[in-house]
């Protein structure tokens, strides 16, 4: 290795010695009182020209109770609260955007809260969405106004909202837009901003259209009216979702009505058939419960059956017993002569009649055996 050349090793470090600028020294921007929470008002930004790390916002001055909330990333500036109790006012807040060490840098950002009586709508011959994209030459161009003093009559122009056109009948169309705006100029003193009234600003804009019209039809301007006008639209929704709802409800009374009869009916048919089968036990048919009329197809109750009713059976209990618990019949005694007389056929009326042999006269053929039985019947 040759000694007259030498090996240098050189480590180069970012140090962090600039401090993060915001893109803009004044920041304006504008919130409705009718906006809702959390609703983007304006994005600031700082760019660190270290590039050491991430920048981070903060609000350090003008935030009275906390109305106004920023995000720490991406600085946009939102509202923490609803802003209906602070119409008309303006938030004069001090921002600071500070990198990873201990560099930092200011900024001044207002916020003006307009309502509805301070504000007007300009109808715009474009869509909506393309409005969106070009508003901010409309702000420039109406920035420009000026008074026939040489005055500018705006300090600053800011829309609370762009949405589709609404025609006299409540419909909207996508073809037009409606731009509710508000201006803003600063006071003669220079220490507060003063936010003009829907018939002020109106009357101003009316008359530089009269005077720059050809200024005015270059932004697509179709008409000029107040943005705190409310009509009267016929709105036929609400109407037909309550006749929808009438006749829901109608053909559900209407069920439970046929339902509520027929359960009624089963029930009477139920009573009806359990008082018949009760009076059947009974030995016949109570006609109060009877509903309808009989209807007598035939009638025999002139009839008249001359055949001898039948008498209800009788019934005999039989029974068994031995001969020899009776008492025992006499022996007949032994007869030792039978006298026979024969006489004629006919009968002779001169002469008595005979009497009929005794009981005792007849002889007995043979003795009752031991087990002989007999059958004694007794009418119940």
């Amino acid at each position: 290795m040759d000694p007259s050349i030498a090996t240098w090793r050189i480590q180069i470090k970012n140090a962090n010695d600039v401090r993060p600028d915001f893109t803009q020294n004044l920041y304006h921007g504008c919130i409705s009182v009718r906006s809702s929470l959390g609703q983007s008002i304006l994005k600031v930004e700082a760019v660190d020209a270290d590039s050491v790390g991430s920048v981070t916002y903060s609000i350090q001055q003008g935030n009275r109770d906390n109305a106004i909330g920023i995000d720490s990333r991406s600085g946009v500036l939102y509202n923490a609260v609803l802003m209906n109790s602070y119409g008309g006012q303006t938030f004069d807040l001090k921002l600071r955007a500070t990198d990873q060490g201990t560099l930092y840098h200011n900024t001044t950002a207002l916020i003006f809260v307009t309502e509805p009586t301070r504000q007007v709508k300009l109808v715009l011959k474009q869509p909506a969405t393309e409005v969106r994209q070009f508003f901010e030459q409309i702000k420039k161009s109406l920035q420009k106004l000026t008074l026939q003093n040489g005055d500018f009559i705006f300090d600053y122009v800011c829309a609370t909202q762009i949405v589709d056109h609404v025609l006299d009948d409540g419909q909207t169309t996508s073809i037009w837009s409606d731009v509710y705006i508000s201006g803003i100029r600063r006071n003669y003193n220079g220490a507060s901003y003063y936010i003009y009234p829907t018939t002020e600003l109106l009357n101003l804009l009316n008359q530089q259209r009269s005077a720059n019209s050809d200024q005015f039809d270059m932004l697509y301007i179709q008409n000029i009216e107040a943005g705190n006008e409310e009509k009267n639209y016929l709105d036929r929704t609400p109407t037909m979702v309550v006749m929808i709802l009438v006749i829901i409800l109608i053909i559900l009374a209407l069920l439970f009505l046929l339902l509520a009869c027929w359960c009624i009916r089963s029930r009477r048919k139920q009573k009806e058939e359990r008082l018949r089968y009760k009076s059947s036990f009974r030995g016949g048919y109570d006609p109060s419960f009877q509903q309808v009329p009989e209807f007598k197809v035939y009638d025999n109750s002139g009839f008249q059956n001359d055949e001898p009713v039948p008498r209800e059976p009788m019934y005999a209990k039989v029974g068994k017993g031995r001969l020899d618990e009776r008492a025992p019949e006499p022996i007949p005694q032994q007869i030792d002569e039978i006298n026979v007389e024969i006489r004629d056929a006919s009968p002779d009326s001169s002469l008595p009649p005979s009497p009929p042999p005794s009981p005792k006269d007849t002889p007995r053929l043979s003795e009752p055996a031991e087990e002989d039985y007999r059958i004694e019947t007794e009418v119940m």
